[in-house]
């Protein structure tokens, strides 16, 4: 694990601020003040580790900068849907066992981005599971991670210490809507991603529908 670069970015400014100077942000300005400066400090430190992990960062890179570390790491595009009278796009990437839902802000960066898994390991290095459930007689954890920042460092520390299953034993929460979908009045999330699903590869959704229902 590169334990470095784990402390970037689980490192939380204000609770530091608070921890210095014995008082809560919520109460004092000047302690959110300081949490802010500590954030952008640590903000090049940040930087600089993801770059030298050839790690996502959404709030540095353009589209196809990370774009190409999701191809480094194996993940091919399988839907594509321009966001009607925008110039983003809606994406879905697959790597066998792990489906990425993501879009694009105008037309320059990542906007959101997760990652959906089975994976079978220790809670302790899990991100983003909805829960765990029991699968011949072992702990499979189920859920969805943020893409944007630290990717390739979360499926590294997570793969290292179990694995991820290429079946899903159980789908996770699927959620496939981009940001103009939900500004729709009355959107219906589960009809939208049940549309999305059928337009994915047959191998993709043998994988995310054996028993799947929409949650």
């Amino acid at each position: 694990m590169n334990t470095q670069l784990d402390e970037a970015l689980k490192y939380d400014p204000l609770a530091d601020a608070e921890n210095i100077t014995g008082q809560s942000y919520k109460q004092n300005d000047a302690v959110a003040w300081l949490g802010m400066a500590l954030m952008q400090d640590q903000r090049k430190t940040k930087d600089a580790l993801l770059s030298a992990n050839r790690d996502t960062n959404a709030f540095r890179q353009t589209i196809p900068e990370f774009f190409d570390i999701l191809d480094d790491m194996g993940f091919r595009e399988v839907l594509k849907i321009a966001i009607e009278g925008t110039r983003d796009h809606f994406h879905v990437f697959w790597k066998p066992g792990l489906l990425i839902r993501l879009d694009t802000y105008a037309g320059r960066s990542v906007n959101s981005g997760s990652c959906y898994y089975n994976y079978r390991g220790p809670r302790s290095v899990v991100s983003g599971s909805n829960g765990g459930i029991q699968h011949a007689g072992e702990l499979v954890w189920v859920g969805g991670m943020d893409i944007r920042e630290g990717f390739r460092h979360k499926l590294d520390t997570m793969a290292e210490a179990g694995e991820f299953l290429d079946e899903w034993i159980k789908p996770p929460f699927l959620r496939l809507l981009h940001y103009a979908d939900e500004k729709v009045e009355g959107y219906d999330y589960k009809k939208i991603t049940t549309q999305r699903i059928a337009m994915l590869p047959e191998d993709v959704r043998a994988t995310i529908t054996g028993s799947q229902h929409v949650a």
